[in-house]
C-alpha cells in the first residue's frame, strides 16, 4: 500500500505511517471468509461514492 500511495500522490510513507493513515480512514485488516454472502449493497455503494481525501503535508 505504501508503494501505491507513493506512486499515486508522490509522497513517501513508512510502513507504520501507512497503516496509521489507512486506520484513520477506516481501513482494517479483515478476513474475507464468509462476509461476501452478508454484503450490504447499499452500504458498498455509499462507501464507493464517498472517497477519503489524502492531504499532502
Amino acid at each position: 500500500m505504501a508503494t501505491v500511495i507513493g506512486y499515486r500522490w508522490c509522497i513517501s510513507l513508512s510502513v507504520p505511517q501507512t497503516w496509521r493513515a489507512l486506520w484513520q480512514m477506516g481501513w482494517a485488516v479483515r478476513a474475507a471468509g464468509h462476509h461476501a454472502s452478508e454484503r450490504d449493497e447499499q452500504a458498498v455503494a455509499t462507501r464507493e461514492s464517498v472517497r477519503p481525501v489524502v492531504e499532502r503535508r
